[in-house]
């Protein structure tokens, strides 16, 4: 079995162009070396976007580039961070599951004040992941 993990990629993050471009290149560059290498699943743990509902130029893009590696047949999962999160409307990731593109990995309970992790399959690999939300919404789940 073979993976990858990357975080914090922040597309669409920066206000000059050529910044911007240049973090976009280096994104679609790590997703095309995900499928030379021919790694089973990529895990993007946070922060895809700056923004929840970021420019959609840059989604576009980003979307091809997942969607081919979906059709190589490397899973991809998605946590949120705290700049994909958003409480009120559905975020860019929720997007991008709902289309079949990323699988969210983030699966939990809340009892009591208590977090319990739930696994995400892949395979024979478990996939336990926590979400980052927008102004450390989070943090008290840590201390349980």
């Amino acid at each position: 079995m073979k993976f990858a993990h990357i975080a914090d990629v922040h597309l669409g993050a920066f206000r000059i162009r050529e910044l911007r471009e240049l973090n976009l290149q280096a994104f679609l560059a790590a997703l095309d070396i995900c499928a030379k290498e021919e790694v089973d699943f990529l895990i993007i743990a946070g922060d895809l976007f700056h923004n929840p509902i970021p420019d959609t130029d840059i989604v576009l893009q980003a979307a091809r580039a997942l969607k081919n590696l979906r059709e190589i047949g490397t899973e991809v999962f998605v946590t949120y961070g705290s700049h994909d999160f958003t409480v009120k409307k559905a975020s860019m990731l929720d997007i991008l599951a709902e289309a079949g593109l990323v699988k969210k990995a983030m699966r939990y309970e809340v009892e009591d004040g208590r977090i319990k992790l739930l696994p995400v399959r892949c395979g024979e690999v478990e996939i336990y992941a926590m979400p980052g939300l927008h102004g450390g919404v989070e943090g008290g789940y840590f201390e349980h």
